[in-house]
């Protein structure tokens, strides 16, 4: 998905197909056929660019079942739809004006009328797609900027409540450079990030935090947290924070444990976070406990072992089985 070029604006198009048609060098012998070749040229223009903006996009029926629900959730899918529709429209009705310019002005109307005839029409079907456009523009942006997942190799999914130190933990253990800051919501969309684990080049994904609440009262923010969690992940990362200064209760973090545990069908591994904190007590006895901000290297590696241990098999992920392999179209 990196190769989609930016979506030109409406007037951009015109602007830069009226100057192209005005530099075609005139023949005053035969102003219908210096016409035709202005509209001609005009037309190709905008047609050619139209028709990049429509196959630049991929194929949404033929993506992986994470990146269809993450861009719902984005911007919507239906939207994007109806947008590159619109814009198809636009490509078929300019590409009508050709047969009847040269109908019109094999007829003998004045080219000069027929010319400012076939541009007002251009103009006007541009108009009726420019937000369109700049709505693709804005989708290219936001797809752009999703993780570029390798199904080839094992993903690790980082959960929990805000600002427990999901981000952070990922920071230390990958090469990701979420941002991260002592406050909720730090993490808005998810990230990821690569480490090198028992021989294995493991993909860790940050995601933004999650309350304990159902799926279906969840913000679209949560949801790109459940996406990963539902669709891509081998191991799922819970981290816990029971010092508490993560802003929200231990009762609230045990419920949310408890709902992921019913919607993960993947090992999953709790982390207690924040261990060098004077506030740490463990409360969990099948956690495991450390400081994603200082913890020394051996308690890293307890972690680090035990998602080692639970990844799956070398080969192409397990959601592939279900879902046909993303594609450019």
């Amino acid at each position: 998905m990196d190769h989609i070029p930016t979506v030109p604006r409406a007037d951009e198009l015109l602007d830069r197909a009226f100057r192209k048609a005005s530099r075609i060098e005139v023949r005053r012998s035969s102003a219908r056929k210096d016409t035709q070749r202005k509209i001609d040229s005009t037309i190709t223009y905008v047609e050619v660019r139209l028709d990049r903006v429509v196959r630049s996009f991929p194929s949404f029926e033929h993506l992986h079942s994470f990146y269809l629900e993450l861009f719902d959730l984005m911007f919507g899918v239906d939207r994007a739809r109806h947008s590159l529709g619109a814009v198809q429209w636009a490509h078929g009705a300019i590409h009508r004006l050709r047969p009847v310019a040269s109908k019109r002005l094999s007829a003998g109307d004045d080219p000069d009328r027929v010319r400012r005839m076939v541009y007002g029409r251009m103009a006007s079907i541009l108009h009726d797609i420019a937000d369109d456009l700049l709505d693709l523009d804005r989708i290219r942006r936001m797809m752009l900027a999703a993780p570029e997942l390798d199904f080839d190799r094992p993903i690790v999914v980082i959960c929990g409540y805000p600002n427990v130190g999901k981000s952070t933990l990922v920071r230390r253990i990958t090469t990701a450079e979420p941002k991260v800051a002592q406050y909720p919501f730090t993490t808005k969309e998810v990230h990821l990030g690569h480490m090198e684990l028992a021989g294995r080049r493991v993909q860790v994904m940050d995601t933004p935090g999650l309350f304990d609440r159902p799926v279906e009262e969840m913000n679209p923010i949560e949801r790109q947290g459940i996406a990963a969690l539902r669709h891509i992940a081998d191991v799922a990362v819970v981290i816990m924070d029971p010092t508490e200064t993560c802003g929200y209760r231990w009762e609230s973090q045990v419920r949310l444990l408890d709902l992921l545990r019913g919607w993960v069908d993947v090992p999953l591994i709790v982390v207690e976070n924040k261990a060098d904190s004077e506030l740490f007590v463990r409360r969990l006895d099948d956690s495991i406990p450390l400081s994603a901000l200082d913890s020394p290297g051996g308690e890293l590696e307890g972690l680090l072992s035990r998602i080692a241990e639970l990844l799956p098999p070398a080969g192409p992920h397990p959601s592939l089985a279900g879902d046909p392999a993303p594609s450019d179209r």
